[in-house]
């Protein structure tokens, strides 16, 4: 349950723009690193003043390349801006 509230309140503080631990990954998506346990990712594409949701994932050995992939590709699928197709 402790997780679930500090990913929440860390996304509350994204959407006020207190972006933090935020770095691109490519074609429009961008990743929040959250500090929590083994690391967690939130990918996401801004859009005007909101921001999408692209994905999330757990940091586990070797899967962060794929969670973007994912990401990259959820984000074309759904035009979110600056992804490409």
């Amino acid at each position: 349950m402790r997780r679930y509230g500090v990913i929440v309140a860390r996304s509350k503080r994204l959407e006020r723009g207190l972006m933090g631990d935020v770095q691109p990954v490519g074609e429009g998506v961008s990743e929040l690193r959250i500090r929590l346990g083994e690391g967690w990712r939130l990918y996401f594409t801004p859009r005007g003043t909101h921001l999408n949701c692209a994905a999330r994932g757990r940091l586990e050995r070797n899967a962060e390349k794929k969670d973007i992939k994912r990401a990259k590709a959820l984000a074309a699928l759904l035009g979110l801006s600056g992804a490409k197709s």
